[in-house]
């Protein structure tokens, strides 16, 4: 071929071969055929072997499922499955091929439309580059303590059905994601009827004692926990549906949604009761009358509630500490020794290495190196128990920069937020005071829990995180 017979065009750049333009539409059309025919090769020779790669297309079916799915609808359709495949789920063969295929793969998609989207090149600050540092910083550690590790799918596997990977991900789909189209309406309506769905769930494990996925009711009383494998995580869950429904019903939240707000309280808020866990109930407590304060209407119906509502408890306060359920959760000294014996302990380790940490994974292995005095409980308190604070955790494990590359962006992002409630622009009002009593209830019941072995809830934080981080320079009305 002559150097002649190969030209640009002068008006479109496109290169002409033998007097035949050539587009990329084309040259991406051929790649797909060449890959279609290699895969069908490939796969024909395993099923003819026998081999477990033969389902490899049911998952390449499911892949282009995922991709042909309009962005936003994924992300809706990953919200409201989510809860129901993650955790207990993966105990069983069918529950994990459902958790790898739709709440693995789609944030998994929804991070391809991502870096295609001219978004996250555009809008990106200094602070949003922590989350990815936070995980590298994982990485590295984990490199440092052990880098046989990272050879091991295990390893990742972890990462992925814990409090990591999926999460630090949704952040960068929400913030920046091909998510134009979401709705505050779609993502609020997915969010509540998985509450509700959840919650009745919760019930029926409360009188039952069955579950969707197995497994066995927890101390006494026995704390439910549906789908969510701990009464934390879905205390935190159904936590969210909570403030997300009142915000939308004092804050003029659609009313085409005030049916499901209704319905998700009236379901979410006894299934909170029947977790008896005392750090998700706080943090609803605590947090619920922030939002519900946040509306002049209803200021004085909050007022005249906690008096009715405290006058109730002082009157009854004798027959409530004679109760079962009082004497076993709510004044169980024991417990509350220990958890202070444990956050002591992590002190202890924080001040040996504070800066670093002791490498990601190290907590429990770290504890056994301190010779701390227990007191009048039994060293199996502090000994034989994991941490029961997710952010004591991390500093042990990662120092004082892993916590600051995780907490400094949700600071830097809800408080932009908060000087600008009242913004008309973005999401609307309720929905914004709803992402912020959410991450709210997740970082104040995570003072009493462990979060790391968990994927779906701490996601959910994440996501709040992103769709605030989003909304700073996203100005478009999305109701």
């Amino acid at each position: 071929m002559s150097a002649s017979e190969i030209y640009a065009d002068s008006s479109t750049n496109r290169p002409w071969v033998g007097g035949m333009r050539i587009r990329a539409r084309d040259v991406l059309e051929v790649l797909v055929l060449v890959a279609v025919a290699a895969t069908s090769v490939f796969m024909g020779w395993n099923v003819a072997r026998g081999s477990t790669l033969a389902v490899l297309p049911l998952v390449l079916g499911v892949f282009a499922f995922l991709v042909a799915l309009r962005p936003d609808v994924l992300f809706v359709g990953w919200l409201l499955a989510a809860p129901f495949i993650q955790e207990t789920a993966r105990d069983s063969q069918l529950g994990l091929a459902l958790t790898t295929a739709f709440y693995a793969l789609p944030p998994l998609v929804l991070g391809m439309h991502t870096l295609r989207s001219n978004s996250l090149a555009r809008h990106v600050r200094w602070y949003d580059t922590l989350p990815a540092a936070f995980f590298g910083m994982i990485l590295a550690s984990q490199g440092f303590v052990d880098s046989s590790q990272l050879k091991s799918p295990g390893f990742y596997t972890e990462i992925l059905h814990g409090s990591v990977f999926i999460g630090v991900l949704m952040y960068y789909v929400c913030a920046f994601g091909p998510l134009g189209r979401l709705s505050a309406r779609g993502f609020a309506s997915a969010l509540l009827v998985g509450v509700s769905l959840v919650s009745a769930l919760g019930i029926v494990q409360h009188y039952t004692a069955w579950t969707l996925w197995g497994g066995e009711l927890l101390d006494n009383p026995p704390r439910i926990s549906a789908t969510l494998v701990s009464p934390v995580v879905f205390g935190v869950f159904v936590g969210a549906g909570i403030v997300t429904s009142i915000a939308l019903l004092v804050l003029d939240g659609p009313r085409s949604l005030r049916p499901l707000a209704f319905g998700t309280l009236v379901l979410a808020l006894p299934a909170l009761f029947f977790t008896f866990t005392r750090g998700c109930i706080l943090a609803t407590l605590l947090v619920a009358p922030v939002v519900l304060l946040l509306s002049r209407r209803a200021r004085p119906y909050v007022v005249g509630g906690a008096f009715v509502a405290l006058t109730i408890l002082v009157a009854s306060w004798g027959s409530i500490t004679q109760s079962s359920i009082y004497q076993e959760r709510a004044s169980n000294r024991e417990n509350v020794s220990g958890r202070y014996v444990m956050a002591r302990a992590a002190l202890d380790l924080v001040s040996e290495k504070p800066m670093a940490g002791w490498g990601y994974g190290q907590y429990d292995k770290a504890k056994g190196t301190l010779e701390t005095s227990t007191g009048s409980l039994p060293e199996e308190s502090l000994y034989d128990y994991t941490s029961h604070n997710t952010f004591l955790t991390i500093v042990v494990e990662l120092g004082i920069v892993g916590l600051s590359a995780l907490l400094l962006p949700w600071a830097i992002v809800v408080g932009a937020n908060l000087r600008r409630t009242r913004a008309q622009a973005g999401f609307p009002r309720w929905l914004t005071v709803s992402l912020i009593a959410t991450l709210a209830i997740y970082v104040l019941a995570s003072q009493t829990s462990d979060m790391r072995f968990f994927s779906f809830v701490p996601a959910l934080a994440w996501v709040a995180v992103g769709l605030l981080r989003r909304q700073l320079w996203d100005q478009t009305p999305r109701a």
